[in-house]
């Protein structure tokens, strides 16, 4: 029987049941974000982040970040003057996405096809709430699923 790699593992787990209990898309990802986020310093650009690291006091409002997860609710009410909000997770905890009416209509197709994301934008905390301003939403693409998963996804 050949092996079956832990994205495998997690793809039948999520097929079968609709969740993993042992696998999170963002663990088996993390060493290649941590990767790309010492590539992405190396060039001056905003690494990613994690969602402990965003509700971290060295983070403040209005700071650059970037983050990447399995993106989980999608809320945009009427009431809401055309913004849209979503929950992204990753394998520590949840994010609050605040996407305003122009993201919104550039970004609707990646929000509403791709399970996992990448949001860049800026941190906005309001006593101990912390919500992140998106300002681009992209697909979160680059890593090979046909390269070993003892570091990288498959």
């Amino acid at each position: 029987i050949p092996f079956e790699s832990e994205w495998a593992v997690m793809k039948r787990e999520y097929g079968s049941k609709g969740y993993s209990v042992t696998h999170h898309p963002l663990s088996i990802l993390r060493h290649w974000l941590e990767e790309r986020s010492r590539s992405l310093r190396r060039q001056r650009f905003v690494p990613y982040y994690n969602s402990q690291e965003v509700n971290e006091p060295k983070v403040q409002t209005r700071d650059k970040l970037r983050v990447a997860g399995l993106l989980s609710t999608t809320q945009r009410p009427p009431t809401a003057k055309g913004f849209c909000f979503l929950t992204l997770e990753d394998e520590f905890g949840f994010m609050n996405i605040v996407v305003p009416p122009d993201v919104y209509q550039k970004e609707r197709l990646t929000i509403y096809s791709r399970a996992l994301i990448e949001v860049q934008g800026s941190v906005e905390k309001s006593g101990e709430v912390v919500n992140i301003r998106a300002q681009r939403i992209l697909p979160l693409t680059g890593w090979n699923r046909d390269q070993s998963l003892a570091h990288s996804p498959t």
